[in-house]
């Protein structure tokens, strides 16, 4: 490289690792509060495991259908669509990608049979908006990034807020069917029992989040969209749109909240276990825990204590015990395949796709569907599996969540500029 390319170079990895470093550090510092909430009071956390279960569904049911909808309807108009249908194939193809790569890595790693179908969809369906909206917002403060809308950085990150929605309507499609029926088959290698997760393919089209999605669309590509979310001369349905927008508002923060919360009380049931394995109790293979105690056994399940009660039963060697010796294939299986094959293969493709021209994308187009490739996974799909009734898988994945989103400060950084640097400093 020559002293100019290095300087330009150094530019860009210097504004991503800034932007990378941002959004981390604000999921962390939301985590905090949930980690406190899942801590305090000793006696009734706020965030006890019930309660948690019980914010996952209110999130599921409603925060997270009137986020789609107000998202996707305030968002997207019909030119957007018209203009840039093809990030919505990308938006396909960035999911549908990230489970090929999930399967074909699997036979090299050979992860916890338990875990796969929760992280096959974790690896699948990125974060596709929270994270690659702080990342782009300030790089939209960027001269080279601006400069195709006059140097304007709020049209910038207005434009990249709705290049985002319109990928996301090819990350919901996927998400709200095959995502989620493949979450709920979960349940048959962990908790056979579990009468909570009633969910196939049959009901997809009645979730809510699905048809929050399909509303969102016509909202989107009819006057409804002016007439709910226009601020600038409201119309007498402006309060509804404003209230949508009011409910959707909480959906960010109660993601992390809940992967806060499903981390702490998955260590927490976790060092309860280990305790009480060393006091000589011990786990039936029934659906019941057992306590051995001088030769006798004691069926203990009149004791309320929800996190005996919640004690997964040991089916195989696969369970969700995290002392299994297959927990650091299955965490380089699934960080490695999100934050590294999945952006390296993928930006390859990309790259090849938009050296032809075929989809005549802008640069910032460019540039949102890239990111996606480097984002790290969803923290939606820990709130739909509590909402799944499966609170133990959420506590199982959490701490590799973690891992991830430290992970990714390095790998978003790296692909970021790249990213940065192919689109805006090599031309």
């Amino acid at each position: 490289f020559s002293e100019r390319q290095k300087i330009l170079i150094m530019n860009a990895l210097l504004a991503v690792l800034a932007a990378s470093t941002k959004a981390t550090v604000q999921f962390l510092l939301l985590a905090c509060a949930g980690a406190l909430a899942a801590f305090f009071p000793r006696k009734d956390p706020l965030l006890s495991s019930k309660k948690v279960s019980f914010l996952a569904r209110l999130a599921n049911d409603i925060f997270l259908p009137c986020w789609t909808l107000s998202t996707i309807g305030a968002r997207i108009k019909l030119r957007d669509l018209r203009k840039e249908w093809a990030i919505i194939l990308f938006g396909f193809f960035v999911s549908f990608f990230g489970y090929f790569i999930a399967d074909l890595l699997s036979i090299v790693f050979r992860p916890r049979k338990d875990m796969i179908p929760a992280m096959r969809v974790a690896i699948a369906q990125v974060n596709a908006l929270a994270v690659p909206l702080v990342l782009i917002d300030s790089l939209c403060e960027t001269s080279r990034v601006n400069y195709e809308f006059d140097s304007d950085s709020t049209d910038c990150k207005f434009d990249a807020a709705a290049k985002l929605n319109i990928f996301m309507i090819g990350w919901h499609t996927t998400f709200w069917s095959y995502g989620i029926a493949t979450l709920s088959r979960t349940d048959q290698l962990t908790n056979k029992n579990n009468a909570d997760v009633n969910f196939g393919y049959g009901n997809i089209l009645t979730q809510p989040n699905l048809l929050a999605l399909l509303l969102g669309l016509f909202v989107a590509i009819t006057p409804l969209g002016r007439l709910l979310f226009r601020e600038k001369k409201p119309s007498p349905l402006r309060p509804l749109g404003a209230a949508l927008q009011v409910l959707a508002w909480p959906m960010l923060a109660t993601t992390v909240l809940i992967t806060a919360a499903a981390l702490v009380h998955g260590h927490v049931r976790k060092q309860q276990r280990q305790g009480e394995e060393q006091c000589g109790i011990e786990l039936s293979p029934s659906s019941s825990p057992v306590r051995q105690q001088d030769n006798h056994i004691i069926n203990i399940d009149h004791i309320e204590d929800e996190r005996i009660h919640d004690v997964p039963i040991r089916n195989n060697d696969d369970d969700l015990d995290d002392t299994s010796n297959r927990y650091v294939a299955t965490m380089f299986w699934f960080i490695l395949s999100r934050l590294f094959f999945v952006p390296l293969v993928g930006y390859a493709l990309a790259y090849v796709t938009f050296q032809k021209r075929t989809f005549g994308l802008s640069k910032l187009a460019r540039l949102v569907i890239l990111m996606e490739f480097a984002a790290p996974s969803a923290q939606t799909i820990l709130t739909v599996l509590y909402a799944l009734g499966l609170g133990r898988v959420a506590e199982s994945l959490a701490p590799y969540y973690f891992i991830m989103y430290l992970s990714s400060i390095f790998t978003m950084t790296a692909f970021g500029a790249f990213a940065l640097y192919v689109i805006y400093y090599s031309s």
